[in-house]
């Protein structure tokens, strides 16, 4: 039986193909109009029903479209008819065209749609749901089993999170917003293929895993000229991501005012997100030390907005961050701008299964500091920021 998926040769442009959104295709049925994918080959012909939510998640990592003026809504981010789309249902789909976007086995003109295409997710993801994505960054495998597995594509999407909300924070233009993130999701390409193995090993690093470490960011930026990428912004950023205001950094030793903003704000998300991050050689810190680590380390860089904004950003507590509280519960943030988070644990550590709801502005149920407990129950995450 031939594969519903068609493969065929290109019957529409792609300069008038319109994308289609997560909300607009449903499990089980019919489509009302052909779709094709983001090179404009057709995958599905109009009446065809999608099967399942993992068939049309593997479907929207390779970008669906359909002809304009089929019928497929142009809506802005914030329809109110429609529900946004959960930020955990959507990790997979992004970490999927992100590893598609990172191969560079396709044409410049397609990498950058593919580029821009998934920029514009995440942003659409993080305005819709601030609270639920900033949770994507700090929720690790001690508080959700998912996270068991994630891959260097996931670390990743965390850096190009963070990287959204310091854009909006310092009030950026939509270029320089979209040069932020943009950075943020092929910078470390070149050490994708060593990420796993450098997690998750407890040795010493040998001599070629230091030496792609120290070289990724000339790395990456030779690929991607190679694969056509000539914006200027782009690269420089890139390449100078792990410079240091102190001239410390790497590869060439810049300071001060030599180093792009852009470029010193992707340098701190990465730091900040590999002290929250477990690894087998060190436990992981919590948001609140990181932070402070990151801030006393950086106590004399004469440039402090980056800082200001990340901890603006943050909050005190930030939401996917476990915390215990004054009456001795041990819970998960989850709605800070409500003051909401979900008890996880007793005073004594039993779990509650599914979580308890509590309102941390009031009495016994206020925030009293972090906490890093060695077990918590398997939750269902999704549920707790109100997704089925």
């Amino acid at each position: 039986m031939p594969s519903p998926v068609h493969r065929v040769v290109i019957t529409q442009a792609i300069d008038k193909m319109q994308a289609i959104n997560r909300s607009e295709i449903k499990v089980g049925t019919p489509l009302p109009w052909p779709v094709y994918d983001s090179q404009g080959a057709l995958l599905l012909k109009k009446g065809y029903v999608i099967q399942s939510e993992a068939q049309l998640e593997r479907l929207f990592a390779r970008g669906l479209h359909a002809p304009v003026g089929h019928g497929v809504s142009d809506h802005a981010p914030h329809d109110r008819n429609t529900r946004p789309s959960s930020p955990f249902a959507e990790r997979p789909i992004l970490a999927a065209q992100l590893q598609a976007l990172l191969a560079l086995n396709t044409s410049p003109k397609d990498l950058m749609k593919r580029l821009t295409g998934l920029i514009q997710r995440i942003i659409t993801l993080c305005d819709n749901d601030p609270e639920a994505s900033l949770a994507l960054v700090h929720l690790n495998p001690l508080t959700d089993p998912q996270q068991q597995e994630s891959s260097p594509y996931d670390l990743i999407l965390q850096h190009a999170i963070l990287c959204h909300f310091i854009a909006r924070q310092l009030q950026f233009d939509k270029p320089r917003h979209s040069l932020q993130i943009a950075a943020a999701l092929v910078a470390n390409l070149a050490l994708v293929p060593f990420q796993a193995q450098l997690n998750t090993s407890s040795h010493r690093l040998t001599e070629k895993q230091r030496d792609v470490i120290n070289r990724h960011p000339q790395l990456a930026t030779e690929a991607l000229q190679k694969a056509g990428f000539e914006q200027r912004g782009l690269l420089q950023v890139v390449i100078q991501h792990h410079e240091r205001f102190d001239g410390k950094g790497y590869p060439s030793g810049l300071s001060d005012k030599e180093i792009r903003l852009e470029a010193r704000i992707l340098g701190l998300v990465e730091h900040y997100t590999a002290l929250i991050s477990p690894r087998a050689y060190r436990p992981h810190h919590t948001a609140d030390d990181a932070l402070q680590l990151i801030l006393i380390s950086m106590a004399e860089d004469p440039e402090q907005q980056a800082y200001e904004a990340l901890s603006a950003c943050l909050g005190p507590w930030p939401p996917g961050t476990l915390v215990r509280l004054i009456n001795g519960e041990v819970a998960l943030v989850t709605r800070p701008q409500s003051h909401t988070a979900q008890a996880v644990l007793s005073p004594s550590g039993e779990p509650y299964m599914g979580g308890m709801r509590r309102d941390t502005s009031e009495g016994d149920y206020r925030i009293l500091s972090a906490a890093s407990p060695g077990k918590v129950p398997s939750l269902n995450i999704p549920s707790l920021w109100g997704y089925g």
